[in-house]
């Protein structure tokens, strides 16, 4: 446990110095929390054995255990099964922390018993939402929903304008939109996107996307705020520290308004 939270310091310093995304973090902390912390290994609390006894044997038991026991959602109460993804994510996690442990010398050189353990099979997404369910979810969030903000629901319109995952869109900011003053097109500029491709300038992926007269009409009217740099700001603080409207708002909201009009459900990743 003490070579975990000095793990967890390491990462949250590579954040500050700007080497490290912020959500990979946050990310690490809740597997930890939620999922590797209450596990145990042979009777004993997995974060009870020494970095140095765990063999790859203890791990594939461990992956075993995670898909077989439900775990608790503190927020409502209840008990769920570990996904394929949440289980995958916590054997990469343990990875990166004993790829850690070897730069630091808290292991043998090249230990890690997470090698070579295979991943979960992840079902593909099958759920097809058309263009026309799209365009009549996106007009009646921006003319006819009233229950939201309006920076909730123009945020909701710029994934189905922009193609983009919701935090990238989230985390837009003023600066990030260019004026051409020779032609007077205005671009938005979406950085730090995932890509699957090698770049040696990790996080520095830019995705250009040329605004509409309707879409920088809609950014237009949004009141902006000279103490937050964010399009889609957020006037309170988020336990995470950070100062744009979360994704899981955008979901409610959807959730919402898909009741609303009688629609099955999709998500922003859906679209």
């Amino acid at each position: 446990r003490k070579k975990s939270n000095y793990y967890i310091h390491d990462r949250n310093n590579l954040v500050i110095k700007g080497e490290l995304d912020f959500k990979t973090v946050k990310t690490d902390v809740g597997i930890y929390r939620n999922h590797l912390s209450n596990i145990t290994l042979h009777e004993m609390p997995f974060m009870d054995w020494s970095i140095g006894s765990i063999k790859r044997a203890h791990i594939i038991s461990l992956k075993k255990n995670l898909l077989a026991h439900k775990v608790k959602n503190k927020m409502t109460g209840k008990y769920y099964t570990r996904g394929s993804a949440v289980v995958n994510g916590c054997i990469g996690n343990i990875k990166s922390f004993y790829d850690w442990a070897d730069d630091e010398g808290f292991v043998p050189e090249k230990y890690n018993p997470v090698y070579r353990i295979e991943k979960e099979y992840i079902e593909p997404r099958d759920r097809v939402v058309s263009m026309e369910e799209l365009t009549r979810f996106v007009n009646y969030t921006i003319n006819e929903y009233s229950r939201s903000s309006e920076r909730v629901r123009i945020a909701i319109a710029f994934l189905y304008f922009t193609m983009q995952r919701a935090n990238e869109v989230l985390q837009i900011k003023w600066e990030d939109i260019v004026v051409d003053e020779l032609n007077e097109q205005r671009t938005l500029f979406i950085r730090n996107k995932k890509s699957r491709r090698a770049n040696d300038k990790k996080r520095q992926n830019i995705w250009p996307v040329y605004l509409t007269d309707q879409m920088l009409g809609l950014l237009n009217s949004i009141p902006r705020r000279q103490d937050n740099p964010y399009v889609f700001w957020t006037d309170r603080d988020r336990i995470d520290g950070q100062r744009y409207i979360a994704s899981a708002l955008l979901n409610d909201t959807m959730n919402k308004i898909q009741a609303e009009m009688g629609m099955a459900r999709f998500t922003p990743h859906d679209i």
